[in-house]
């Protein structure tokens, strides 16, 4: 964990709730942006992220995290936001489509969200956590226990998939 992330769970877990209450601070923004890019929605990414932060709670006491506190949010909100996302498939897919469906206002918010779409999971992740999120490749190949350069190429592959899923549509 972070030396401050690392300070304020110890102070947290000491009693201290204005402790948890920076941590919360600290890292909700970034995430409601990450959850509103995932589940396309700034309502839901809300709902993730409250979600994200009550498990940070009930792990009072118990939490291990291996890199970083940060990492441990990022995580716990991906998982949720998978689990949301694949319950609104299965929602939708019992219903019929109703027209303008796919019309957006802005057309490349509309490819973005196409794009981002079409990849799979892991794919829109790490592409989130490097454009969205910052992360850097060091970072990233990290928390995957891979090389610099094994992160660098797969974040070059999922690039050229997003720019030819990209053509498809002009």
């Amino acid at each position: 964990m972070e030396d401050t992330d690392r300070s304020d769970w110890r102070l947290f877990e000491a009693g201290d709730q204005t402790a948890f209450d920076r941590i919360f601070q600290r890292h909700r923004r970034h995430l409601l942006k990450y959850c509103s890019y995932m589940t396309g929605s700034r309502a839901i990414g809300e709902d993730v992220v409250q979600e994200t932060f009550t498990k940070l709670l009930e792990q009072k006491g118990s939490l291990t995290i291996r890199s970083s506190l940060k990492d441990w949010l990022f995580i716990c909100a991906r998982n949720h936001s998978l689990n949301l996302l694949a319950k609104r498939r299965r929602m939708e897919q019992s219903l019929p489509p109703t027209a303008g469906d796919n019309d957006c206002g802005d057309e490349m918010k509309w490819l973005i969200q196409e794009v981002l779409g079409r990849l799979n999971s892991d794919e829109r992740d790490l592409i989130l956590m490097r454009e969205q999120q910052q992360y850097s490749v060091v970072e990233m190949a990290t928390l995957l226990g891979i090389t610099q350069e094994a992160m660098r190429v797969r974040l070059f592959r999922i690039r050229k998939k997003m720019y030819e899923l990209g053509q498809r549509y002009r």
